[in-house]
């Protein structure tokens, strides 16, 4: 399989931090990163990802339910997955409604399974 290329877009920089290190093991991963949407579409500018992950609630109790139209807004077609710590209260209808690929738990990356996990929620 071909590399990919991930934008994480995360408030949190200690998030950036870890998922650049997971991403150190990943042979195949280009990881991309940017704490809030304006400089996602700026390093979308660049190069376009071919997944998004999207922090669930960005600065100014923003979530995804405001952020993923801006993304499409901007041209971004490719796969959104909503990431957050607990996707308990996220519903599968609300996010095929907003045009969500997927969504996952920020615990269930690790270093062992970072590249793996991208790929898996790519396809779905």
């Amino acid at each position: 399989m071909p590399g990919s290329k991930v934008l994480l877009i995360d408030d949190n920089i200690h998030q950036h931090e870890l998922f650049s290190c997971y991403a150190e093991s990943a042979e195949k991963i280009e990881l991309k990163s940017a704490v809030d949407i304006d400089q996602g579409m700026v390093s979308m500018m660049d190069k376009q990802p071919d997944v998004i992950l999207l922090d669930n609630h960005l600065e100014f109790d923003e979530t995804y339910k405001d952020s993923v139209p801006q993304l499409r807004a901007f041209g971004y077609t490719g796969p959104i997955v909503v990431i957050s710590t607990d996707i308990s209260n996220l519903s599968q209808d609300e996010l095929e409604d907003y045009s969500v690929t997927n969504c996952a738990g920020k615990l269930d990356f690790d270093r062992n399974n970072f590249e793996n996990k991208i790929y898996e929620l790519m396809a779905a």
